[in-house]
């Protein structure tokens, strides 16, 4: 019998709960929303509508995989940051909020080098860059600027290359090594 969103949120919500899952309703929209190519508010205009069996099997299979500990950003493949989104998976860390700063020093020391050599290049390279959230940042932020990324992990590179290719104009100059 096929399920509705609502039936299928409510169910989730419920689960989630009795695993201890922090948040549970947002993780069960985020995780639908996400399975159905949504947004979160969609899930509740739609309410009533069926999700076919595919679906259903799906969402459950997304659902254990969260309660049985994994972050709902390597189930979804995704996490935003300085408001891009970026793929991530088991071979990078979740980009976390407050590596924004990070990219915030970096904007502010670029302006300050800028103000001070007006036509000077300025290169900056990112080590250890993993899903390559900073590189990607400052270069999407700071487009005059020559961003270079490198990892030792050639996986962790692959998921940077991911990101960059899938943006066009400016990260797809960036040197990824």
């Amino acid at each position: 019998m096929n399920q509705t969103i609502g039936a299928a949120l409510r169910h989730a919500i419920r689960c989630l709960k009795r695993h201890g899952v922090s948040e549970p309703r947002a993780t069960a929209e985020v995780l639908l929303s996400d399975l159905l190519g949504t947004t979160r508010p969609q899930l509740y205009l739609d309410v009533a509508c069926s999700l076919s069996p595919d679906q259903q099997a799906a969402y459950l299979g997304r659902l254990q995989r969260r309660w049985r500990g994994e972050p709902v950003q390597y189930i979804t493949g995704k996490q935003e940051f300085w408001s891009l989104e970026f793929a991530v998976n088991p071979h990078v860390l979740i980009p976390r909020p407050e590596s924004e700063i990070l990219v915030e020093q970096g904007v502010r020391l670029a302006q300050e080098w800028w103000t001070m050599h007006p036509d000077a290049r300025l290169a900056v390279l990112d080590v250890g860059t993993g899903s390559g959230n900073l590189a990607l940042s400052l270069a999407h932020t700071l487009p005059q600027a020559h961003v270079w990324a490198v990892d030792r992990a050639y996986k962790a590179l692959q998921v940077a290359r991911q990101c960059s290719t899938s943006w066009r104009g400016r990260a797809a100059a960036l040197g990824l090594q």
